[in-house]
């Protein structure tokens, strides 16, 4: 590591200004001579037969150049799990809002017609909106080919079920047997948008030697042209994207919307194309968090310690898998918590129904069962009469202790994440007031994992170029020219990141899962370490020194104790170039490889692992008005066990976006369906939290413990959305003692409980 750390500092974003100043171009942005604009006909109905299209008045509309159906695509069927997709309905739809056709035409008015001239014919099936309708033995099939369907990894899917995972740990019914107390509670958790500002947009040019390329807004640049090229029936090297800057994704952006229908109208028409999906679109085809409907039973001993819990839980997954398995698989190892849970028997699902599907959204299949088991677990130290802190640091997991799934917890920092959240707000000392509350919760997630390669190349002027497939959505360009200036002991902003594109770029698995930094930043650093020792090299030669008596600081090489005797990178750098074998270059790669589950403890998919748990603690203070049912968020403190923060800015500014979307998702957000239909935003609003809706959020940073990543960091991307709701329903309860069990916590809610509560005390 260079002299004059720059890693714990809080470096300004490199992309802070152009960003601020409106400079930075966007997909959205994009504009190139001859550019057509391309619309897309969607589904009006949930369930029904396509008996046909006609396609022959919007061809012969002026200024239409192509005009594309199933019909124009290979019979290809894909998905990041269960190939049960396909660009068109072919023989059906199962959704509104799923694409049926596309255009594309001289400008947007004229795309627009057009679609309103294709004709289809259809035959309406009955839907199923309700997954527990979805689950019964004589309910229809909504893939009727499901058993035919290719799976990328073992997954047992059946009738309507698209992916189960379970997870069986020691025996609970002898844990149960063996408790002094059961509880049963069900909890329900609504579909929300991931709340990205950027839409869905996709710009797409064919050339005529037959190779695409595509301008996409995607955290995963490789996995998109991979599956574009399988669903062209292209080679992938003839498939090139260019990943543009993301304006927020949360998940939302992981999955292919616009990118292989945007492709073939550029094809057929030979000019390029633009498509972007608007507001109303966003809602009726994007890919939110999942609903679910959660049902714990556990059984406690006397004194607060959890030794048994049965969960299942039902996730709906909407018209297509998606990201469906990979949610119900992670929900099946979070519902037992960071807690030490001996019996364990977890049934978690993903089931279709005649909805708009839901994919990745922040902390996948993790906000869900911890809602469920935070809030239950306020239930029962209030039935047993032990503080809310002291049974959660009772169960606490222990270095040594093994997940639900078999992989070893290593410096485990919750109990100290509870200890200091409590220390901040004085928790045992905290104001009472009427109608004001305070609520705890906890929650884990992991970190690291999937391969990325990283090429940091020197150039003669001492200037650092780094080349990655990392996209940039949550700062991580930041983290990385802060790595190599750190090792190479020269300004940040000598460093540069190169612009993506899947041609030029290393391999990466996707900005995604709080890996970024981990692997990422392993790569740069140690890339960087390679280039710092060749410039070593040639510098003792220059100075006639031993390579171990020099010192790189500030752009300077110099021999220890003696500054004056020294030269500037620049001068190391282009003696390199022009006499010593030319530019200095290093590519390495972190494969980031996850830890394998217990064989024996995972039914069906298990997806992913743990190279590293992080834990987090959050106190909420909350009023609520018992007349009107408003709650006022008044303060929250969240507590990070972070390992190390490499730029304490951006990781505070992570804990404290992921906090303002745990309110959203406790208090107002849900997507809202009739019918089918997802009625807001064109109808009812869909609340987001906005600035006078976030209250003070006191960031808890804490460094006690290295961790597994660069420099000892862990991560941090993710986890702060993770115990936010549990929080404020806790809180709310402390606040006026109703247990509101389905989010969103509205104001409905609570004055209906309040008003069962008053007649109940009144009977």
């Amino acid at each position: 590591m260079a002299d004059g750390s720059l890693i714990g500092k809080a470096i300004p974003r490199v992309d802070a200004l152009s960003k601020a100043t409106g400079q930075t171009v966007y997909v959205v942005d994009l504009e190139f001579p001859g550019m057509l604009v391309g619309c897309i006909l969607r589904s009006p109905l949930p369930h029904a037969k396509i008996l046909g299209i006609d396609t022959t008045r919007a061809k012969r509309l002026p200024g239409v150049r192509a005009v594309i159906t199933a019909a124009d695509f290979p019979p290809v069927r894909y998905g990041m799990f269960l190939k049960d997709q396909s660009v068109f309905a072919r023989d059906k739809v199962r959704y509104v809002g799923e694409k049926v056709a596309a255009v594309a035409a001289v400008d947007l008015e004229t795309a627009q017609e057009a679609v309103n001239l294709i004709d289809v014919e259809y035959e309406e099936l009955v839907p199923i909106f309700d997954p527990f309708e979805a689950l019964k033995p004589d309910a229809a099939r909504i893939h009727e080919e499901i058993d035919e369907y290719e799976t990328v990894l073992d997954l047992v899917k059946y009738h309507n079920v698209c992916s189960m995972s379970g997870v069986k740990r020691g025996n609970v019914e002898e844990g149960f047997a063996e408790a002094d107390f059961i509880f049963e509670d069900t909890f329900t958790t609504p579909m929300v948008h991931q709340g990205y500002l950027e839409p869905h947009a996709c710009v797409a040019r064919a050339d005529a030697s037959g190779r695409v390329t595509l301008w996409a807004t995607t955290p995963a640049a490789f996995s998109f042209r991979d599956e574009v090229a399988e669903i062209l029936g292209l080679p992938s090297n003839v498939v090139k994207i260019v990943a543009g800057p993301v304006g927020g994704s949360f998940g939302g952006k992981n999955d292919l919307r616009l990118e292989p229908i945007c492709a073939r109208l550029a094809q057929i028409s030979g000019r390029p194309v633009k498509i972007t999906m608007d507001r109303g679109e966003e809602f009726a085809d994007g890919s939110p968090r999942h609903s679910s409907i959660i049902h714990l039973k556990t059984g406690v001993m006397r004194d607060g310690r959890i030794i048994a819990r049965h969960a299942r839980m039902v996730f709906d997954t909407g018209a297509y898998a998606e990201f469906g398995p990979a949610v119900a698989s992670e929900a099946a190892k979070q519902v037992s918590g960071p807690y030490r849970i001996p019996h364990l028997d977890v049934e978690s699902l993903a089931v279709y129904t005649n909805k708009i599907s839901c994919g990745c959204c922040r902390c996948h299949g993790t906000p869900e069962p911890t809602f469920a088991y935070e809030s239950q677990m306020d239930i029962i130290a209030s039935r047993l009469g032990i503080d809310r802190l002291e049974i959660r640091l009772k169960n606490a997991v222990m270095d040594g202790d093994l997940s639900s799934t078999g992989e070893v917890y290593r410096n485990p920092m919750l109990r100290e994440n509870l200890r200091r959240v409590a220390e901040h707000v004085g928790w045992e000392s905290r104001p009472r007031g009427k109608n004001r509350g305070w609520g705890i919760a906890c929650g884990q997630w992991k970190t690291g994992g999937r391969p990325t390669t990283v090429t940091v190349k020197m150039d003669e002027k001492g200037k650092v170029f780094v080349t990655t497939g990392c996209v940039d959505v949550t700062g991580s360009d930041t983290m990385m020219c802060q790595v190599a200036a750190e090792e190479l002991g020269i300004p940040v902003c000598d460093v540069q990141i190169i612009p993506i594109d899947t041609d030029n770029a290393p391999f990466d698995a996707g900005s995604s899962g709080t890996r970024t930094t981990y692997n990422a930043g392993w790569a740069v650093k140690r890339a960087s370490l390679q280039i710092r020792q060749r410039l070593l090299d040639i510098a003792s030669q220059m100075l006639e020194a031993r390579r171990d008596d020099l010192v790189l600081r500030e752009g300077r090489v110099f021999v220890v104790g003696v500054p004056e005797r020294g030269v500037e990178v620049a001068q190391v750098a282009e003696r390199s170039f022009r006499s010593t074998g030319g530019p200095i270059v290093a590519t390495v790669s972190s494969l980031g490889n996850y830890p394998s589950p217990d064989p024996e403890v995972i039914r069906g998919l298990c997806f992913g692992g743990a190279i590293e748990f992080i834990h987090a603690a959050q106190v909420a203070e909350v009023a609520v008005d018992d007349e009107t049912g408003d709650i006022t968020v008044l303060r929250l403190a969240s507590a990070h066990d972070i390992g190390r923060a490499i730029n304490p800015a951006s990781v505070t500014c992570q804990i404290e976006g992921g906090v303002a979307q745990g309110i959203g998702y406790a208090l107002s957000e849900e997507i809202t369906c009739q019918n089918g239909v997802v009625i807001n935003p064109s109808g009812l609003p869909y609340l987001q939290p906005t600035a006078q809706d976030v209250p003070p959020i006191d960031a808890i940073l804490i460094e006690d413990v290295p961790g597994l990543g660069p420099y000892g960091a862990k991560g941090i991307a993710e986890i702060p959305v993770v115990p936010t709701a549990p929080a404020i329903a806790n809180a709310i309860y402390d606040a006026v003692g109703v247990r509101i069990k389905s989010l969103p916590i509205t104001p409905q809610k609570i004055v209906e409980a309040l008003r069962e509560k008053r007649n109940r005390e009144g009977e």
